[in-house]
């Protein structure tokens, strides 16, 4: 009976042993597991994704694509060609929605204003850098007509938000993506100083 004990006790700790070498060699590879799983339903429902994207542009309903974009998570960067044409408008919708968020925030919460403000001219830097350098690598190899008229679609909107809700006019709005970031920030404060 004392060998039995010893024996089982052997038994669990080598059962042990190779579940967590399992769980290592598994754990290791999940992300290229989930990545491949990914790509498999991505190319599985191409066409369908397609018609999505290419809705949600002709809306120019930008939040909902970048909407779609994370809940899809859809690997342009390394996807088939049909997919990696909209990689560039995927980068600048992102940061369309953050540029969004922080202006509904100023909006919705002025008592936060001066947090939201940094936040905003940060994102607002990104949305511009994220358009206008081509040298970015999510560019390569994709024809400017997949993206141009989106960015400026996405443009004329972020113009219409500062007008709309910030109170910008439309010289001050149109302004906006030749300023440096401390310059939009600078803009930014006496805008607010001067609405309180």
């Amino acid at each position: 009976q004392k060998y039995s004990q010893i024996t089982v006790r052997c038994i669990i700790i080598v059962v042990l042993m190779i579940a967590c070498i399992v769980l290592a060699v598994v754990g290791s590879n999940a992300y290229s597991i989930c990545r491949d799983t990914n790509r498999k339903k991505a190319e599985r429902n191409k066409e369908e994704n397609i018609r999505k994207i290419e809705a949600f542009i002709e809306d120019e309903d930008f939040m909902a694509l970048n909407s779609f974009f994370e809940s899809t998570d859809l690997a342009f960067y390394d996807a088939s060609e049909e997919y990696a044409r909209y990689y560039p408008v995927q980068m600048v919708a992102r940061q369309y929605t953050g540029v969004y968020g922080y202006i509904m925030s100023i909006y919705e919460n002025p008592e936060n204003i001066e947090w939201s403000l940094d936040n905003l001219s940060q994102e607002l830097t990104y949305f511009y850098k994220y358009m206008d350098d081509r040298e970015m690598y999510y560019f390569r190899d994709v024809d400017p007509v997949y993206y141009e008229d989106t960015f400026e679609a996405m443009d004329t909107h972020i113009k219409q938000l500062f007008m709309t809700y910030l109170g910008f006019t439309k010289e001050e709005a149109d302004g906006l993506r030749e300023l440096s970031e401390a310059k939009r920030m600078v803009l930014l404060e006496e805008k607010f100083e001067n609405a309180e």
